[in-house]
């Protein structure tokens, strides 16, 4: 399993090829979750997804379950710059 594993890594590096980005681009950062709504992740991290600097990051959040109509929810789709239900 050990030498599977690491022939897969050395493969996957191979084909990797990083292609630098400019300064003024700003780096994509994505959070799935299925607990946007009513829920304790909601309410412990309701406005960190509104946080980031909007000229350094672009920030989606992508909900994996329907929207509850919760206030927790509705929050979170207004602070955060992009919001997409995948559910």
């Amino acid at each position: 399993k050990a030498k599977l594993n690491i022939s897969i890594s050395e493969h996957v590096a191979q084909k990797f090829i990083f292609h630098p980005k400019s300064k003024s681009t700003r780096l994509r950062i994505g959070y799935v979750s299925s607990d946007f709504g009513n829920h304790p992740l909601s309410q412990l991290m309701q406005s960190v997804f509104g946080f980031h600097d909007r000229t350094k990051f672009e920030v989606t959040c992508y909900a994996t379950t329907p929207h509850d109509s919760s206030n927790w929810r509705k929050k979170i789709e207004n602070e955060v710059e992009n919001f997409k239900d995948i559910s």
